[in-house]
């Protein structure tokens, strides 16, 4: 992508992180977003077709973020390690914990929130589905199910209503998800195990 593309996209951002900040209601206008990003409207529409896709795209490159981390630390070879995503999702929000502040107060902004949900679904799919334990379906279900816990829990601590630092958070997180998965997946294997000896159960009686 072209750099002037880049810089300018990156000004419409900023712009919009800190009048986010500023907001008393979370709300944040194009002619405000481009009069602080020193350009015309007409411009912001060549990047953004509105304020909520320019959220959509931020959410999208967080995503990215989220993923380039578990990645580096080889989370995706070694899939057990309880605390590397809660790490991981700790870690982005301490970057702009502020923009999460203000974008968790306005409801308006729930795509943001289901669309990282949709993500994480995505990738716990993907780690998962080797293990052989669940077919894909039963792994968006339960991924969905964790995810959408997970999710509410940082939103719960971004609104105040969880009253401890982000460190004990993801600490906390991690430890209840991973009982839970751990649950899940001695399941799995001892339903493999039983489809496997039924099996072999049957070609013997063949």
């Amino acid at each position: 992508m072209d750099r002037r593309v880049l810089k300018t996209q990156e000004a419409i951002r900023v712009a919009y992180l800190e009048l986010l900040v500023q907001s008393p209601d979370g709300k944040v206008t194009i002619t405000e977003i481009a009069k602080k990003a020193n350009i015309d409207r007409k411009t912001f529409y060549l990047h953004f077709e509105s304020v909520e896709a320019m959220v959509k795209k931020f959410g999208e490159e967080k995503t990215a973020e989220l993923y380039q981390y578990l990645n580096e630390r080889n989370f995706f070879e070694n899939p057990y390690d309880k605390n590397m995503i809660y790490n991981a999702i700790g870690a982005i929000i301490e970057k702009d914990e502020q923009f999460y502040r203000r974008l968790v107060e306005n409801e308006c902004n729930s795509f943001f929130w289901t669309g990282l949900e949709n993500e994480l679904v995505k990738i716990i799919t993907k780690v998962y589905l080797k293990e052989m334990l669940f077919d894909e379906e039963e792994l968006r279900l339960l991924g969905k199910f964790f995810t959408a816990g997970t999710i509410n829990i940082y939103r719960s601590w971004l609104k105040g209503e969880i009253k401890c630092s982000l460190e004990v958070l993801n600490v906390v997180a991690s430890e209840l998800s991973f009982r839970g998965i751990q649950g899940i997946i001695a399941y799995g294997k001892n339903r493999k195990e039983k489809e496997e000896n039924n099996k072999d159960n049957i070609e013997k009686d063949g």
